[in-house]
């Protein structure tokens, strides 16, 4: 945030800045780059992994129906055109769950699973000769459901497979004894590795995703601090200037009004131009007292600082230069801000959210919007929304959440008074 000092009266002191920050809100720190490169390489990984897993589903059959077609064997059970719209349908299932777009949000999600899993089982029923690697999307499909649906759900689905499996190989293929006991159980153990490995992931993204909220909480909780230090240590600045300088400024003015009551000519010219000097000190003693007390915090490098050390999802900040806020506007629009980070990082699985803090006629408004797959209509109020809603209305705001991007938060608190007591400082 730029510095807007203000400018000062006639003869006005000039008052120190009490600062306990090492670096300004608009220098970044060699550690935020290194983040951000160490984001954008796992995005690349899970793009890469993403197009290399629909390439293996997509060529996986095809050299079984050469095979079938080349020793003038019918290769599938009933037309080819029908086995050929099952598994394209599979392959785009897979794409839609895999690449961004419609197939990440919840409903998309869920149907898309529905379609996987039934395309891998029709895909291995209408074909013969053995199925050869097509079995191999029921591995996939396994996968997805355990990292979509329940465990009793996904346990249901490899259940579901294995006796398609089972069925393929016996009433098409004509496979039995230790051959089909092989086979169906290869296919079953690679299932049911998956989808374990499906739900540790599941348990580390969680525990990441907890890690990751609570250090934003923590860096909300250490802004806040420290700018109650900073107020606390101007606010005794001017306490001590008031009672120790002000006082005596005060006896001296006095002091040196009778002496010129009794001063004779030249001394009486002296005594009042000390009288003049002193009164004018004593106006920049108030004038200081009163910047010490008023003066506005720095909302822009606290908000930077509460989104310092997140990784995932990207944070963009963006403050107006032209608000200042007292310590409990701070501190709500701290915790709505908190609220919106870690409301993304535990359910929405985005990638990117916006911040916006702007200053709309006589309120400040700070709007929060992710990218992720929850929408407003998927949130309900926990302890998170009520309390933000609560530490608003206290300051005579309001707080909306509507369909956005993915969920969205509007937080609205009245400009500080600035006929407020805090700020008008007594004549010591």
């Amino acid at each position: 945030m730029r510095r807007r000092d203000r400018a000062p009266s006639a003869g006005a002191g000039h008052v120190p800045q009490v600062t306990f920050s090492t670096r300004d809100s608009r220098h970044r720190r060699a550690g935020d780059t290194t983040q951000y490169l160490a984001r954008m390489s796992e995005q690349s990984l899970d793009r890469w992994t993403a197009i290399g897993s629909i390439v293996i589903c997509a060529s996986v059959a095809a050299p079984m129906l050469v095979w079938g077609f080349a020793a003038g064997t019918q290769p599938t059970v009933g037309p080819v055109w029908l086995w050929w719209t099952v598994y394209g349908t599979f392959v785009l299932a897979l794409a839609a769950l895999m690449l961004p777009g419609p197939g990440q949000r919840p409903r998309g999600r869920n149907l898309a699973v529905g379609v996987l899993v039934t395309s891998a089982v029709l895909a291995v029923l209408l074909l013969d000769s053995g199925q050869g690697w097509t079995p191999i999307l029921m591995v996939f499909s396994a996968a997805m459901a355990a990292s979509t649906w329940s465990r009793p759900a996904a346990i249901a689905v490899v259940v579901v497979q294995s006796l398609a499996l089972l069925a393929g190989a016996t009433l098409v293929a004509d496979v039995h004894g230790i051959e089909v006991a092989i086979y169906v159980g290869f296919y079953g153990v690679m299932q049911a590795f998956v989808v374990v490995a499906q739900w540790l992931e599941a348990r580390q993204s969680a525990t990441r995703a907890e890690l990751a909220a609570t250090n934003v909480e923590l860096q909300a909780t250490q802004a806040l601090l420290e700018e109650s230090v900073r107020g606390a240590e101007r606010v005794r600045i001017a306490r001590d200037l008031h009672d120790a300088v002000g006082h005596q400024l005060t006896a001296l003015s006095l002091e040196l009004e009778v002496a010129s009551h009794r001063a004779q000519p030249p001394a009486s010219e002296h005594v009042t131009r000390a009288r003049r000097l002193a009164t004018d000190l004593l106006t920049e003693v108030r004038d200081t007292v009163g910047q010490l007390r008023s003066q506005p915090v720095e909302l822009e490098a606290a908000l930077a600082a509460l989104c310092t050390d997140v990784q995932r999802p990207r944070i963009h900040l963006q403050v107006d230069e032209a608000i200042e806020v007292d310590e409990a506007r701070l501190s709500a629009l701290m915790r709505a801000a908190q609220e919106i980070v870690t409301n993304a990082i535990r359910h929405s699985e985005a990638e990117n959210v916006w911040l916006r803090v702007s200053r709309h006629e006589d309120a400040i408004v700070l709007i929060g919007e992710d990218d992720g797959g929850g929408g407003a209509d998927d949130i309900s109020f926990g302890h998170g929304l009520t309390g933000l809603t609560e530490r608003v209305h206290e300051l005579g705001g309001r707080v909306s959440v509507e369909p956005g991007k993915g969920f969205r938060v509007t937080a609205q608190v009245p400009l500080p008074d600035p006929t407020v007591s805090a700020t008008e400082v007594p004549a010591p």
